[in-house]
């Protein structure tokens, strides 16, 4: 069994919303690069991760999201 961790990402910051609502942002401070490497070192072969202005049609972090 693999555990896989999820990742949101709103304007290439993580972030967790309540319930799904783009008004309920919760902000952490850790950048995704630091928190891929956190998992990494902890044993996770997969991490994933959410494009949330992706989902909302805005593809503004692909390239940054590519280039991780």
């Amino acid at each position: 069994m693999y555990i896989i961790p999820a990742v949101d990402v709103l304007n290439q910051k993580i972030v967790r919303l309540v319930e799904g609502d783009y008004n309920q942002v919760t902000h952490y401070e850790v950048s995704l690069e630091e928190q891929i490497e956190t998992y990494q070192s902890n044993g996770t072969e997969f991490v994933h991760i959410i494009d949330l202005n992706g989902a909302k049609g805005d593809f503004s972090n692909q390239k940054y999201l590519f280039d991780i």
